[in-house]
């Protein structure tokens, strides 16, 4: 049967060679193109990558830093508390902000607004303050504190030695 295709000088077995040839060229060349474009990527990828933990080592020292010159707060969890319902009572949000911890503190005073927490709110939290006042302060080396009744309000301890509210409800 005669190949259409082919002229009859060629052989089939010539034809596949010649073009398993070019196949492995191409592949040859994307291959390498490949192995060169991402080398460079990666580099790229790896000097990103090296900056953002730079920026976050950066980060974690400043706020380090700010949490040990941080001196706003009271010298107990009950007197932080005290004071914060105060602060609250005036509608000064910003001098309350200051007696939450640094991490909440951004959330907080976007919670509050403007408008500030309602009066049933401080009321709960006056109640929670007589209920500390009359607790025994936290032994000394203990760094976090949680009461749960009326409601459950956590401290945190900073290295500067005042507490800072850690969680509100």
């Amino acid at each position: 049967m005669p190949s259409v295709f082919l002229p009859k000088s060629r052989s089939y077995v010539w034809l596949l060679i010649k073009y398993l040839g070019f196949l492995a060229v191409g592949f040859g060349i994307y291959y390498t193109a490949y192995y060169f474009l991402s080398g460079s990527s990666m580099a790229k990828l790896e000097s990103r990558n090296d900056q953002l933990v730079r920026s976050i080592r950066k980060m974690e020292i400043e706020f380090d830093a700010a949490r040990k010159s941080d001196a706003i707060g009271g010298k107990t969890p009950a007197e932080t508390l005290n004071l914060f319902i105060s602060a609250l009572e005036k509608g000064d949000y910003n001098t309350a902000s200051q007696y939450i911890a640094l991490e909440k503190r951004a959330v907080w005073l976007r919670d509050v607004g403007t408008e500030g927490p309602g009066k049933v709110y401080i009321q709960a939290l006056k109640k929670t303050a007589l209920r500390m006042n009359a607790a025994a302060p936290p032994k000394e080396g203990v760094s976090s504190y949680v009461i749960s009744s009326p409601m459950e309000i956590s401290f945190i301890k900073y290295e500067s030695g005042v507490w800072k509210i850690g969680r509100l409800p």
